[in-house]
């Protein structure tokens, strides 16, 4: 999911050279799954937050006014981190931006989860997920067995990510050839 918000920052830089140096500097990315304590926040996040914005200007390429924090998984930090980083949010609304990326929206505390705008995404069709797990198995020289897709996406229940990872542990248990479970 992150890849889709990585691409949304860089719209904000037109030429690829500028928003290449731009984007680096002033986004980053946590996996909150890895990094989900509280001192995480206090020290990285903190950190890059407070942070001056840019202000290198090149002709034509105005540097956007925003720092942009990325927090993937950030529905499994701890309520305390979860804390520290509503406090974080508040005190560097003005020059930093945060993208929380979550499977449960419930699993945030209230306080942070109404300081953001939530947007859900329905699975994707059936259709689209058998056309993309294909398309893999094809990059990947994957050869797929009478019924092995089928059996995949019964498993996975709408869940790309756990289709494609499906997809990869059959391939490494059985070699190039997955047959139907």
């Amino acid at each position: 999911m992150y890849y889709c918000i990585v691409y949304c920052i860089m719209l904000f830089y037109t030429d690829y050279h500028y928003h290449y140096y731009h984007y680096y500097h002033n986004t980053t990315i946590t996996t909150a799954s890895d990094d989900r304590g509280i001192q995480v926040v206090r020290e990285k996040i903190k950190a890059f937050a407070s942070g001056a914005v840019g202000t290198q200007r090149t002709a034509g390429y105005p540097c956007p006014r925003y720092k942009f924090i990325i927090l993937d998984e950030a529905d499994t930090m701890t309520p305390d981190a979860q804390s520290a980083l509503r406090r974080v949010m508040e005190q560097y609304s003005k020059v930093t931006r945060f993208c929380l990326i979550c499977n449960y929206v419930t699993r945030l505390i209230e306080p942070l989860a109404s300081r953001c705008s939530k947007f859900r995404f329905k699975s994707l069709s059936p259709s689209s997920m058998i056309n993309r797990l294909t398309y893999i198995a094809q990059q990947e020289q994957v050869n797929l067995g009478e019924g092995a897709l089928d059996t995949i996406m019964d498993v996975c229940g709408g869940d790309m990510r756990k289709a494609v990872n499906y997809l990869q542990s059959s391939h490494q248990l059985s070699g190039k050839l997955i047959q139907s479970l």
